[in-house]
């Protein structure tokens, strides 16, 4: 699921490449990638840490915006989470893939995807926005809603019944977001 994109790494190189598209998908690869072959991701109920997260997000997104260009606009409003803060791992990258693909891909100007982060009194709150146009959503897949699914099973079995999370749609977006009960690291774990 993660990086589902890749193939359009091979798309992107074909086209800006010309002569030489495996030099070009390795060092491209080499970059978008950091350092995700030096430790496995894949323990799906294990916290990282926010940064983390945020890393391998902004790879993919890195990935996304080659095949998207100017249709694909980020607003990310996560700047005041603490690095340390512990977050379920594989959370943020399948949200912002279901914008992508649901709401971005499907409209011909494309549109913003926006990230909102909050964290206070021991309670992360996680939401993200995409352009939602009934007619373009009708003519793109459904899916499978397994990435939502997933998402909630973790965090209800990490974080008890606190945990939540929530889609919505309103004004012309739709909403996905989830909070749940957490403490840093650096605090003592009866904060939470």
């Amino acid at each position: 699921m993660v990086f589902c994109c890749l193939r359009c790494i091979l798309i992107v190189a074909l086209t800006l490449a010309g002569s030489s598209p495996r030099r070009y998908c390795a060092t491209f690869i080499f970059k978008a990638g950091g350092d995700s072959k030096r430790r496995p991701r894949c323990a799906s109920d294990t916290l990282v840490l926010w940064k983390e997260e945020v890393a391998l997000a902004k790879r993919y997104l890195s990935i996304e915006q080659y095949r998207l260009g100017k249709r694909l606009q980020l607003d990310l409003r996560i700047n005041t989470i603490p690095d340390d803060l512990p977050i379920p791992q594989l959370t943020l990258q399948p949200l912002l893939e279901n914008a992508l693909i649901h709401g971005i891909s499907p409209r011909v100007d494309g549109g913003v995807v926006r990230v909102e982060a909050d964290y206070k009194k021991g309670e992360f709150i996680l939401c993200l926005s995409n352009p939602y146009d009934e007619a373009a959503v009708l003519q793109a897949s459904s899916g499978t809603q397994q990435a939502l699914l997933n998402i909630g099973a973790r965090l209800a079995a990490l974080f008890g019944p606190r945990a939540s999370l929530s889609v919505d749609r309103r004004d012309g977006r739709h909403f996905t977001c989830l909070r749940y009960p957490c403490a840093r690291p650096t605090q003592e774990s009866s904060a939470i």
